[in-house]
């Protein structure tokens, strides 16, 4: 299986590099930064914007299948910027759609958010099927290019693959950024720095371990079913002041808590519903929250030099 990771030295990315090559296959990466400093002996590392199509068909040629990650904004991004993302990611997308089916990808697989294209939650758990209202530019920009592989497969008989994603974390997330609420806690609780929250701490978020995610890759690679959408998450909620309890469990010890107004476009709850992938990848995510905070701790407190 040759595989094109499109976003490869991010996050999630990297992960699936790994997963991967540890699989047997022919990887390899295409990303603005190129080959990193951590880079993998067996990863061919391409340097190029999904926004340039040089870089990308050069990048797509040879590839049975296409994994898309890149993303240019966050999701508190601005109007502003989700207007800017269409032309760099949207209207990219459908670009890489059209060469995938010019140089014979199998199918493609995109990394969606369950977070943000639902909306506001009508139910304790979200479905597949539930209505997709997204109140953030993010949201509307990855639903959108959800349609775009939907109208793709139904015109070309392009194979394509939504995963809409929780909040996957690990021990190597960048928690300089302001998103990844597990790795940004536990580092700054470690460093003695103010943890920030937005609003009153009751969000409720779905948190799994990228270690989860990888193995649910590796399934939806060979998935040969009819479905095509699937919610990846843990199935269980836990709200930013309950998972700043459980950091506090695991690291004993004043914290220092700084409160700010909620941000616009932040949804109160959600809470994914993974009853497909277990029914059709049978994929079930097996490391529980407090066993994978204990790994990002453990990882911080050896990595780390500046702890006082």
């Amino acid at each position: 299986m040759a595989s094109l990771i499109i976003g490869g030295t991010g996050f999630i990315g990297r992960h699936l590099c790994k997963t991967l090559v540890g699989s047997g296959a022919s990887v390899r990466s295409l990303s603005r930064r190129g080959k990193p400093a951590n880079a993998l002996q067996e990863v061919e590392y391409l340097q190029g914007f999904l926004s340039d199509e040089v870089a990308v068909r050069r990048a797509v040629r040879g590839s049975s299948v296409v994994w898309h990650f890149a993303s240019s904004t966050l999701p508190g991004s601005s109007l502003a910027e989700g207007i800017a993302a269409l032309h760099e990611e949207v209207a990219a997308t459908v670009r890489l759609c059209d060469i995938a089916v010019e140089e014979g990808v199998e199918r493609l697989i995109f990394a969606s958010s369950g977070g943000t294209v639902y909306g506001i939650a009508s139910s304790d758990r979200l479905s597949e099927d539930h209505p997709t209202n997204p109140i953030s530019a993010y949201g509307v920009q990855k639903l959108a290019i959800e349609k775009y592989l939907y109208l793709f497969e139904n015109l070309n008989g392009f194979k394509s693959y939504v995963l809409r994603l929780g909040n996957p974390f690990g021990e190597d997330q960048d928690w300089h950024r302001p998103f990844g609420a597990v790795a940004n806690f536990v580092n700054r609780a470690i460093r003695k720095l103010p943890i920030h929250v937005w609003g009153d701490g009751s969000v409720v978020r779905d948190y799994f371990h990228v270690d989860d995610l990888g193995d649910a890759f590796l399934r939806i690679a060979k998935y040969e079913g009819p479905e095509r959408v699937f919610n990846i998450g843990s199935g269980n909620g836990t709200s930013v002041k309950e998972l700043i309890s459980i950091i506090g469990e695991l690291l004993p010890g004043q914290m220092s808590i700084s409160y700010d107004a909620s941000r616009r476009g932040d949804v109160p709850y959600n809470v994914l519903d993974i009853s497909k992938a277990r029914n059709e990848l049978d994929w079930t995510p097996r490391i529980q929250l407090i066993e994978g905070v204990r790994r990002v701790l453990a990882s911080a407190l050896s990595e780390s030099t500046t702890i006082t």
